[in-house]
């Protein structure tokens, strides 16, 4: 089998080029998707800049709207999925005071259906802020898979989260997204940077803040207005909706 595979070559990024046939430098001005497509091109292959896709089912589809039905989200309003919590190991937070505000905006400008999601861990969290917006809304806290969030991200009209996991998979399914990243995370390696439908906030640490404390600092206005601009260029439409869902549903069933 060796021989039929031919010889093998060492290749990839490392500090110790004379072990590799052909060692690659890191280049930290690309993301981590285009570095790790020059070992294909490197290979002989064709490359192609694609982004990443989290695929679900139809059934994921379905179950995602029966839990949206059951929770009173109507098809009538906005949807906005709201990602207010991120590691406790690697806190990334914005004030909860600078939520509220975007938040109700949101409801009284645009009538939008609040939606939480996060891990079940997150939900007493989630619960303390959701008690703070002056108006209803929905925790879907830890009822969720990543493909069923797929599906729940592609069905909606906005995503404002932190810069977290659900940030990537929103990224792959097309959803319009206003995101809150600190500063000094290496922002090309993992943001979805230049894209029309995504907007990225750079917030500074509050040097008053302990060493421990990684939150966020930023002007809620200017979220609000990015907000705004998302939802006047990428107005409710059920016809988006059913686009982003259809197209990420997968013909393979599990």
């Amino acid at each position: 089998m060796a021989f039929l595979a031919g010889a093998a070559i060492r290749l990839g990024y490392t500090f110790a080029p004379e072990l590799y046939d052909i060692p690659l430098s890191y280049d930290s001005q690309r993301s981590l998707i285009d570095n790790n497509l020059d070992i294909i091109e490197r290979l002989g292959y064709q490359k192609e800049s694609v982004e990443p896709r989290v695929f679900y089912t139809r059934e994921d589809l379905e179950k995602t709207e029966t839990l949206l039905r059951e929770n009173g989200v109507a098809k009538s309003t906005a949807r906005i999925v709201c990602v207010t919590q991120t590691s406790r190991t690697q806190r990334r937070g914005w004030p909860v005071a600078q939520f509220i505000s975007v938040l109700n905006h949101a409801r009284s400008k645009y009538n939008a259906d609040l939606i939480f999601a996060g891990t079940s861990s997150e939900a007493e969290d989630i619960d303390s802020l959701r008690a703070q917006i002056s108006c209803s809304s929905v925790s879907l806290a830890g009822q969720t898979t990543i493909q069923s969030m797929a599906a729940l991200l592609a069905s909606s009209d906005l995503v404002l989260t932190l810069d977290t996991g659900n940030m990537h998979i929103g990224r792959s399914v097309g959803v319009p997204m206003v995101i809150l990243a600190p500063a000094w995370a290496p922002s090309i390696e993992w943001l979805p940077m230049d894209f029309d439908q995504i907007n990225v906030f750079l917030g500074d640490r509050d040097p008053r803040s302990p060493p421990d404390c990684d939150i966020i600092q930023m002007n809620a206005a200017k979220v609000i207005e990015a907000l705004d601009h998302m939802l006047t260029t990428y107005p409710r439409c059920d016809a988006a909706r059913r686009y982003r869902a259809e197209r990420n549903v997968s013909s393979i069933q599990r």
